[in-house]
């Protein structure tokens, strides 16, 4: 087929889309559209690709939010990061007015399980925010799993919060 100055071969190629909806948690690219999920329950989600309808960031980021129910030792845990040595992954969690309370990074080329471990004092609801932090993108699954110990001795770093010991 010649139209114009173009010449045009329909039988050239074959394009194939595949629509990977593995990941239950997306479209979790912003705060407002995090999602919950559960304590203790291992999750499955993917950092794929640029968000080209974000002005601000043009990468993937995963937003959550947990619901802590009392005092208590918070873990995130990734117990499979994409093994990938540029791969790095940041992990952050805040409370609901933005406050940071922990943070770290996360390097795929280690097989170790890599978490991040806070107290909280007060119940309530927090925020995760998972990136990768050298904008890469990977075809491989993160897994995390965010779990609660209830501790009501904990927050007891002052004197007039001294948890009391009965003998």
């Amino acid at each position: 087929l010649n139209e114009s100055n173009y010449l045009i071969n329909l039988n050239q190629y074959t394009l194939t889309v595949h629509l990977n909806n593995d990941d239950q948690y997306e479209c979790n690219n912003t705060l407002e559209k995090a999602k919950y999920i559960p304590l203790d329950t291992l999750i499955t989600a993917y950092l794929i690709g640029y968000d080209i309808l974000s002005i601000k960031n043009h990468f993937d980021l995963d937003y959550y939010k947990v619901f802590v129910p009392s005092k208590g030792k918070l873990d995130i845990d990734l117990p499979l990061v994409p093994h990938d040595s540029d791969f790095v992954l940041q992990v952050t969690l805040y409370d609901t007015l933005g406050n940071l309370l922990a943070q770290d990074c996360i390097c795929g080329n280690t097989w170790l399980t890599e978490y991040i471990q806070t107290i909280i004092c007060d119940p309530g609801t927090y925020i995760i925010r998972v990136f990768e932090w050298n904008g890469m993108s990977s075809l491989d699954p993160y897994k995390m799993v965010v779990r609660f110990t209830h501790d009501p001795s904990e927050c007891n770093d002052n004197l007039e919060d001294a948890y009391p010991i009965e003998n």
